[in-house]
């Protein structure tokens, strides 16, 4: 697997964080610049924990019938991610914007891990290829930090109203990366 499909795959999934913070931050009461960082560095850590957990995880998938097809198996790995974006696109009702009281770091900290399990099988897909860890990683919390940054902001100042577009050329874009890896 070559970098720069890792790096269009890493981005890819960091829209999942996107969108679902952009819900958030449309329904939000107030949204403080440090609790956007709060809630931004929270994601970016967990999502840093679960790349590594996957990483190390993938250890257990590293025998030789793997390594001979690995190039398919992460390609039907990104396709399944891909045909779950897609799905969130289209199996959700019309979102309706309400002002939501109730959200805190807890709820936050539950839609933080319910986001990255796409970055624990990423994770595992990079050690089956026998990709390092460490730029990965790097980049992983970075482009979440940023996603989740931009996303919370756009949504408490534009509301939500683009997310299923934003899936579905997610999807897309996953679908084309995992021909990429087979072709």
């Amino acid at each position: 697997m070559k970098q720069a499909n890792v790096l269009i795959i890493l981005f890819l999934l960091s829209i999942d964080c996107f969108v679902v913070v952009l819900e958030k931050g449309a329904v939000m009461p107030y949204l403080s610049w440090k609790k956007i960082m709060k809630y931004s560095g929270l994601f970016a850590v967990v999502s840093l924990v679960m790349i590594v957990l996957g990483y190390m995880g993938g250890e257990f998938l590293t025998f030789d019938y793997f390594q001979q097809v690995n190039g398919m198996v992460l390609a039907l790995l990104f396709a399944f991610i891909g045909s779950r974006f897609l799905f969130k696109a289209f199996s959700r009702n019309e979102f309706i914007e309400r002002l939501d009281k109730n959200i805190d770091l807890k709820r936050m900290c539950h839609l933080a891990f319910s986001t990255s399990v796409d970055w624990f099988i990423l994770g595992a897909s990079l050690r089956i290829v026998g990709l390092g860890i460490v730029k990965m990683a790097i980049l992983t919390t970075l482009y979440t930090f940023l996603c989740v940054l931009i996303g919370l902001k756009i949504g408490q100042l534009f509301g939500a109203q683009y997310q299923k577009i934003v899936y579905c050329i997610a999807g897309t874009l996953l679908y084309i990366s995992s021909f990429a890896l087979i072709f």
